[in-house]
């Protein structure tokens, strides 16, 4: 059996992913905490929206206009606890519901935002789907899959 040092833990013995995954938890700040666990429900919520409600019923809110905000930082904030929580939890999260959650966390917070749709032929030849949000013309969710990627629609 592998040796540890002091205080490490050993992902290969049963828990010591868990052990990695607390002691990273805990280095973040109490607020961060909170906005992940917010992304993570709103996570939660909007990939059970997706896949059993029309995408058209959500048309009319995604429509509304982006307004502007004097707090730059709460896209950066929301962008990152999205992405976080969206490794975390037990459920595939996907571009969509992750941008839906970012989009409803900025909302929130009085800070507007842009939903970005766009495809491409993948090396197969079938069509692929990506969605992204934008802030004051900076990437909030979904910009690490976005190359290559044609938009066709923009919401907000």
């Amino acid at each position: 059996m592998p040796t540890e040092p002091e205080g490490q833990p050993n992902p290969d013995r049963p828990g010591g992913w868990l052990v990695r995954k607390w002691r990273a938890w805990r280095n973040y700040r109490m607020a961060d905490r909170l906005l992940i666990l917010e992304a993570a429900i709103w996570l939660g919520l909007t990939r059970f929206y997706v896949m059993w409600f029309p995408f058209r019923w959500l048309g009319p809110w995604l429509r509304k206009p982006a307004a502007g905000s004097d707090q730059p930082q709460v896209a950066l904030r929301v962008g990152r606890a999205v992405l976080t929580a969206s490794r975390h939890v037990p459920w595939q999260a996907a571009c969509l519901p992750q941008a839906l959650a970012a989009k409803l966390m900025l909302a929130l917070r009085g800070q507007g935002s842009a939903l970005h749709l766009g495809a491409r032929l993948d090396e197969g030849g079938a069509l692929a789907a990506h969605a992204w949000l934008t802030c004051e013309g900076k990437i909030v969710t979904g910009g690490s899959g976005l190359p290559g990627y044609t938009p066709l629609i923009q919401l907000g």
